[in-house]
């Protein structure tokens, strides 16, 4: 089960690569904060750790756009802000504007793949195909096998992190 900071180190070599076509904030976003409904089904109890949100059809359809609208509010609305964030991260562009679409596109890439990771290592994801089909335990889950999931995940936040690493020295 890889840990939340890693989903988004995953997808950041997409913005080391093409900053100009790539918004961090985006892809950032989008990878991690789905992970809230985790969070809200453990304070009410319920049996699941992963609920509706965790479905790949929300994570494609609904998500990318809240988190589409949520990153322009903070990049656009809030730009200074957004420019002490960006450099405070030492990430560059910060002051440069994505366009919505390629914003979106982020987002909905983010989403999908956190739904994507998450569906191979964790057991409880009943409602990944939902509204087709709500399945317990997850048909998905690898088992043992998930630590190659992981592992690849691990491979490209540290991969990330040398990028960034080497951005920031620039």
């Amino acid at each position: 089960m890889a840990p939340n900071p890693l989903h988004a180190l995953a997808l950041l070599p997409l913005y080391f690569k093409r900053p100009m076509a790539a918004d961090p904030l985006a892809l950032s976003i989008s990878s991690t904060f789905v992970d809230i409904e985790v969070a809200w089904l453990y304070i009410a109890g319920a049996p699941f750790s992963h609920g509706y949100w965790h479905s790949l059809s929300v994570a494609a359809t609904l998500y990318p756009v809240l988190v589409t609208a949520l990153v322009i509010v903070i990049e656009r609305r809030c730009p200074q802000q957004a420019a002490w964030l960006f450099r405070a991260l030492r990430w560059r562009g910060g002051e440069q504007r994505h366009t919505t679409k390629s914003i979106y596109l982020c987002a909905l890439l983010g989403g999908v793949s956190h739904i994507f990771i998450d569906m191979w290592t964790h057991p409880e994801s009943c409602y990944i195909l939902w509204p087709f089909a709500v399945t317990s335990p997850n048909p998905f889950y690898l088992g043992q096998w998930a630590f190659a999931v992981e592992f690849a995940v691990l491979l490209s936040s540290i991969y990330a992190a040398l990028l960034w690493y080497k951005a920031a020295r620039e």
